[in-house]
């Protein structure tokens, strides 16, 4: 029996006092679970560069400055509400 199989019989025996069983598995539940994480590749650029790169191009597009490929622009004015 590993230490993780110990901790598992720990847990599920009834007759131990709930806190010893709720560290239990606590602890054994690292082990038994994959751990969610959030990974991001960046291709050796910072984030800031990127970030600007990006503010960039969404400022050419709302001045007009990126060819709509024969596409018109559909232009509106606000609606005023009561």
């Amino acid at each position: 029996m590993d230490a993780l199989e110990f901790l598992g019989s720990v847990y599920q025996n009834v007759t131990v006092p709930l806190p010893v069983r709720m560290r239990a598995a606590q602890i054994a539940v690292e082990y038994e679970r994959p751990r969610l994480a959030v990974t991001a590749l960046v291709d050796g650029e910072d984030f800031a560069s990127r970030l600007q790169r990006a503010l960039d191009r969404s400022d050419k597009v709302r001045n007009g400055a990126v060819p709509t490929n024969g596409m018109k622009l559909i232009e509106s004015k606000p609606i005023r509400r009561l």
